[in-house]
């Protein structure tokens, strides 16, 4: 472990952690905003000296303590006095020997369109730095900070603790450390601060972070500024947690997922495949979602194939014909030409289809199965049947959405099912392309079985869930997933329906979820196919379970185009 400008050896750790990844494959039993930027001032790079707020306190004395949380002694406490602190407006930064990835704070002075250069920081080391840290404090006496240990019985520990320190009127936060004697065994806190706030307040203080080895990094951001002396703040996500392991020689087949289930009276779907792992490398500079930002060119003709869209609101009800109409507006905005949906639930050939039409998008209808087989599909079947006069906006026919994958029908029993579907369909009026969605490994097991069936190769990939992949390395995998299906099926051209990655959730392995990430993730994917993709998905779905990792309700990722 390093500090920057500071080499601390600790005789005891001061805190540990340990985690543990979950790898689970995407829930498709169900179908499937943010304010301006904080102001403030200034653009760090990484620092071991911040800014020290001034305490709205009733005197002028701070507090470094070593003190145990249950105990009341102040032995070692250190007693830091200072004389300007009411008058102090002036900060500096000093950059650390080794740049680690806090936040970046930009000031725009005046309004105009300001573009913010993407970053990224690797560490190949544990490093150390104090960050700005906000907390919320009561009136009276208040203590605050400091770095908390837990000891097993009495023992020395040698900790970093956060310093502040006046000169010619400025107030800064330095790393410093510090030797404490534990007498018994319980939890300390080191070097905390106290102050005696007149009137609550939320206050911000330097505190010790640690950073992981790992690549940190924001995209580029096109923001545009309509107040003076306005800050964007860009923090640095984990786009790969530790050194990636070397390539395998092949993708892996992804996971069971857990069995569909559908909210209140409606249907649901989506889907994923997956397996590869990463090698860091500088990130792109991309789009991501800001207060006002400047929208993207528009993308070449077919580069955006298709986006997922759920026709159900975030309580599970149906979404009314204003909301479709306004989703479907904006879909079209940005250049999408069909939405991909999963079933004929809550009306949606009758809702979403005109919406449709009245923008000039596509649509790729699917048929959804539950448990109960493939007869559970008939009843739509017949509601596409019965919308023949519209085949014009159908751009192709998906029938089941990881069927095989989640044990719901037999490959031959869905491969007899889409000719049933072809010749139904054939019998009023449709000539169009007719497929499935599986993963990978379903078509590398059945393929003898579902290649002759499918029009084009329909295939769902989702990175997030193969754990060895990062969002820097995420279009690669998908590239070299639908190359493997297209082979499973000599050659025949192939579509991704389905691929996305969360913004927020549990990390898996080394896929992190976050926004940044998911703006790599998302970029990337349109980066190695264009045209052939369908991004899962256009909203986040609030209405589904959010799952053992906490990502099923984070994908959308319309706010990326």
């Amino acid at each position: 472990m390093r500090y920057s400008l500071l080499a601390l050896a600790a005789t005891a750790i001061c805190g540990a952690s340990a985690a543990s990844h979950n790898h689970r494959r995407h829930n498709h039993g169900a179908l499937m905003k943010r304010a301006e930027s904080e102001c403030g001032c200034t653009t760090y790079v990484t620092t071991i000296i911040t800014p020290h707020t001034i305490m709205p306190a009733a005197d002028e004395t701070k507090t470094v303590s070593v003190m145990p949380i249950y105990a009341t002694s102040e032995e070692g406490t250190i007693t830091v006095t200072h004389t300007s602190i009411k008058t102090s407006t002036h900060v500096e930064y000093v950059s650390a020997t080794v740049p680690v990835p806090t936040a970046e704070v930009t000031t725009c002075a005046t309004p105009g369109v300001y573009t913010i250069p993407a970053k990224t920081v690797t560490l190949t080391a544990t490093e150390t730095a104090v960050v700005p840290t906000t907390t919320a404090l009561a009136a009276g006496p208040q203590t605050f900070g400091g770095v908390t240990t837990t000891v097993a019985g009495p023992t020395t520990v040698t900790c970093p603790y956060v310093a502040a320190e006046t000169k010619e009127g400025t107030i800064t936060s330095v790393i410093t450390s510090t030797v404490y004697e534990c007498p018994t065994a319980g939890v300390y806190t080191i070097g905390a601060q106290t102050t005696n706030m007149a009137a609550p307040a939320t206050i911000t203080y330097g505190a010790v972070k640690e950073f992981a080895p790992g690549t940190y990094a924001h995209p580029e951001i096109t923001t545009t500024i309509t107040k003076t002396n306005y800050v964007v703040t860009c923090p640095l996500e984990t786009v790969a947690p530790t050194a990636a392991p070397a390539a395998p020689a092949a993708p892996v087949a992804p996971k069971a997922p857990e069995t569909p289930v559908a909210p209140a009276v409606q249907p649901e779907a989506p889907a994923q495949a997956p397996s590869a792992p990463a090698v860091a490398k500088p990130v792109l500079p991309i789009k991501v979602e800001v207060p006002a930002v400047s929208k993207p060119s528009a993308p070449a003709a077919g580069k955006r194939w298709a986006i997922t869209y759920s026709p159900f609101a975030d309580n599970g009800d149906c979404k009314t014909d204003t909301e479709i109409k306004s989703d479907i507006a904006d879909i079209a905005s940005k250049g999408f030409e069909n939405v991909r949906i999963y079933s004929t639930e809550c009306s949606s050939l009758q809702n979403i289809g005109s919406a449709c039409k009245d923008h000039g998008v596509g649509m790729i209808v699917g048929i959804f199965f539950k448990h109960g087989g493939v007869s559970t599909g008939d009843s739509q079947l017949q509601d596409l049947m019965n919308w023949k006069e519209n085949f014009g906006m159908v751009k192709a026919v998906i029938v089941g959405n990881e069927s095989v994958f989640g044990g719901i029908v037999s490959a031959a029993d869905l491969a007899g099912y889409i000719a049933k579907v072809k010749s139904s369909l054939a019998s009023v009026g449709y000539a169009g392309p007719v497929s499935t969605a599986e993963t990978l490994n379903i078509l590398q097991a059945h393929g003898d079985v579902l290649c002759p069936a499918m029009d084009f190769v329909g295939i769902n990939i989702q990175p997030y869930f193969d754990g060895g992949v990062d969002a820097l390395h995420a279009g690669e995998f998908l590239a070299s997933q639908l190359k493997l299906a297209e082979g499973v099926c000599g050659g025949k051209p192939g579509k991704v329906l389905e691929a996305g990655w969360p913004s927020g959730g549990k990390p898996n392995g080394n896929a992190v979820a976050n926004v940044v990430n998911q703006a790599i993730a998302v970029k990337s994917f349109e980066d190695a196919a264009p045209g052939r993709v369908a991004y899962f998905t256009y909203r986040n779905d609030y209405w589904k379970h959010p799952g053992s990792l906490e990502i099923e309700t984070q994908f959308g990722c319309a706010s990326l185009f």
